[in-house]
């Protein structure tokens, strides 16, 4: 009887235990991760327990998104409102990618390379200043990106426009910058409450790249990739596209820059593994 009621006892209290939750805001790839539920599954995959995505990540998210329009923007102020729930404790910020798309060069000298960096390294930083002066008390996980995709003949217009704006560059030079501005990027990180974690190869350690020759689970594993230690080392084979699997595709089209679910679902086990579950012991 005694073990009954000592059950009982322990299931009111875990019914009990406070809510906590997590803000998604920012770009395409906030988006996706918010209507695909990538984080809450990963949560669930994790053993997170009492822990899932805010509600209000449809009005804090939108596609196509510039840091530098954000504080301007309603998808700003509904994350403020969205932070004002006490039980939010960590906010999850992507920005910054399509900054980059519309300003790189590949005949850029690597000095404008840097300048161009810390340009969106400030407008970051603007950004979260905001709300840790709204909530000191939560972490923010900055996320950045993996390796795109972007070809020479792509299908859609807008991907094919970038590509030639950005000086039709070769995969290498393409990844490798985006390995130097994620560099820049991670000097975000206080080590406190304020981190910086890229993506880059884990969409090549789980896919692969058959094109490039690249057989799956061959590359540094995402638990070496952008950890807290070193969140500027990256992974996977920077001299090759992200393998079509991984990004997503309509009616056979394959985007140059947004992955798939299945592409979500890594990206965001990346995030959890890596930060967002030790937050949340």
């Amino acid at each position: 009887m005694k073990i009954i009621i000592l059950g009982i006892l322990l299931f009111f209290v875990s019914c009990n235990e406070k809510q906590r939750s997590i803000v998604l805001a920012g770009d395409s790839w906030a988006a996706f991760t918010c209507t695909l539920h990538s984080i809450d599954d990963s949560l669930k995959n994790a053993g997170v327990v009492n822990a899932a995505t805010n509600a209000s990540c449809n009005a804090t998210t939108l596609i196509g998104m510039h840091a530098e329009d954000w504080l301007k923007s309603n998808f700003h102020k509904a994350t403020l409102v969205s932070l004002q729930d006490p039980s939010v404790q960590i906010l999850y910020l992507s920005l910054g990618g399509n900054d980059l798309i519309n300003m790189w060069n590949r005949s850029m000298s690597l000095d404008q390379e840097n300048e161009m960096s810390l340009e969106i390294k400030k407008r970051l930083n603007d950004i979260v200043t905001v709300y840790q002066a709204l909530r000191p008390d939560i972490k923010i996980l900055i996320s950045g990106y993996d390796f795109p995709r972007f070809t020479p003949d792509h299908p859609i217009l807008a991907y094919r426009k970038a590509y030639l704006q950005m000086g039709s560059p070769s995969a290498l030079e393409l990844n490798t910058m985006l390995m130097r501005f994620s560099k820049v990027m991670t000097s975000l990180s206080n080590g406190k409450n304020v981190f910086y974690i890229h993506h880059l190869g884990v969409m090549q350690y789980y896919f692969g790249n058959s094109e490039g020759g690249l057989e799956p689970l061959s590359t540094l594993n995402p638990d070496f990739i952008s950890p807290a230690n070193q969140p500027e080392r990256g992974g996977g084979a920077p001299e090759l596209l992200t393998a079509a699997s991984a990004m997503l595709s309509t009616e056979g089209v394959v985007d140059a820059f947004h992955l798939s679910r299945n592409g979500y679902d890594k990206l965001a086990d990346h995030s959890v593994r890596n930060y967002i579950k030790a937050w949340l012991q």
